[in-house]
């Protein structure tokens, strides 16, 4: 149990005659105090009640006792909502963890500031973030052989070092340019956080550029095998995998973490309506007869077209997701070599699968966005926009029917 409690700190007279006010911080039987930007003389403070107070010296106003109040009162609650969401989801915090000046104090050692990025990430649910930083600490940690190392330490060599490292493990250059990225944020939030730079950036040597993957789809001809594949009563998991790329391939591509979201009350008008979660662009998608058998077999009593998110698991939607992601996945490749594919599937497949074949169908390279896979997303938008839906849900109907 961590206990929060407003006082004066008596120990640090200031020369005016004031004392700091300072929240005691006791957490896992230690004493702390975070000091707050105000000082008041003693007879301005009630201990009882942990308030400031105008005395009879009038020497601070009513006015200006209720304003520092209503701050102080802010501040509290902020901690107190750290504290409470800290220790709701069994996270391990230290005091400092709830100081956000502290950074700004002490030269903050690497892995150990990643982790309060993390948690600050989770806590604004900014999910997928905490997840790319979850990550990359995971390398750095493998990199430290578990050590740490404070921010000062992180300099052209370290930066050097470290990529040499990465490529002696093997990892793509995608992966590298992936950490490298998460590595140079973390940095300026340090930065950003107060704590000064030393020298040259550690990062001007360092190049982040994404190379384009090999693209990979599958024929009409092995779609139609995946359509007509038949499961055994042994293999539903194959088969929920199966249905979900092919929800994805009749939706003009719908990623996965859209189709996990997607809720009943999105159908309406004979038609799905979406907003992207990578680009927030309205969708709209006609639904087709194999559209609707699909979603007609999986009907069930939640709120979602899909039975994979539960809103009563211990888990957040987001790690449902996650790990939803992953067993569909390793049960795509395991669907394909049942049916002795050579295109490994996954659920990516299924989106570049809907561009290849509109291509082939001759859909305007502009509809289809070329796969819809542009180096940037905002060239997609810009062509769609300039055509109705009406040509979308025509180019749909003629690729789907297999």
């Amino acid at each position: 149990m961590t206990s929060v409690k407003l006082k004066l700190h008596k120990n640090k007279l200031l020369k005016d005659g004031t004392y700091p006010l300072v929240f005691q911080i006791i957490h896992n039987r230690r004493k702390k105090v975070l000091y707050t930007n105000y000082k008041v003389r003693e007879s301005d403070f009630d201990p009882v009640s942990g308030k400031v107070r105008a005395d009879d010296s009038r020497q601070l106003s009513d006015r200006s006792a209720q304003r520092i109040n209503r701050a102080l009162n802010r501040e509290r609650k902020t901690l107190l909502s750290k504290i409470a969401f800290y220790e709701e989801h069994g996270i391990d915090f230290c005091v400092e963890d709830l100081d956000d000046r502290s950074s700004r104090q002490h030269n903050v050692h690497l892995l150990q500031y990643m982790n309060k990025q993390i948690r600050e990430k989770i806590l604004a649910r900014r999910n997928g973030t905490a997840a790319a930083y979850k990550s990359t600490h995971s390398s750095l940690q493998k990199y430290l052989g578990g050590k740490d190392v404070r921010a000062s330490e992180i300099n052209p060599m370290f930066v050097r070092k470290y990529e040499e490292f990465l490529r002696k493990q093997q990892v793509s250059d995608n992966t590298i340019a992936f950490y490298m990225r998460n590595l140079r944020t973390i940095y300026n939030n340090i930065l950003q956080d107060g704590f000064p730079s030393v020298g040259e950036s550690p990062f001007k040597a360092t190049r982040t550029t994404v190379h384009k993957t090999v693209k990979r789809a599958l024929s009409k001809k092995n779609m139609v095998l995946l359509v007509h594949c038949t499961f055994s009563p042994s293999e539903p998991l194959l088969e929920f995998a199966r249905d979900i790329f092919l929800f994805s391939f009749y939706t003009r591509g719908m990623s996965l973490v859209d189709i996990v979201f997607l809720r009943k009350e999105h159908i309406f008008d004979n038609a799905i309506h979406y907003v992207r979660h990578k680009s927030s662009q309205p969708l709209r998608i006609t639904i087709t007869e194999p559209l609707a058998a699909l979603i007609a077999k999986y009907d069930n009593d939640s709120p979602y077209i899909f039975p994979i998110l539960r809103d009563d698991a211990p888990f957040s939607h987001y790690d449902q997701y996650r790990s939803a992601l992953a067993r569909i996945n390793r049960n795509l490749k395991r669907v394909g070599l049942k049916l002795g594919l050579t295109t490994p599937l996954t659920t990516y497949v299924a989106r570049h699968t809907w561009a290849t074949l509109a291509k082939q169908c001759g859909a305007p390279v502009a509809v289809i966005s070329e796969g819809l896979g542009h180096a940037s997303e905002k060239i997609t938008h810009i062509y769609l926009k300039e055509f109705d839906s009406d040509v979308l849900d025509r180019i749909n109907e003629i690729v789907t029917r297999l």
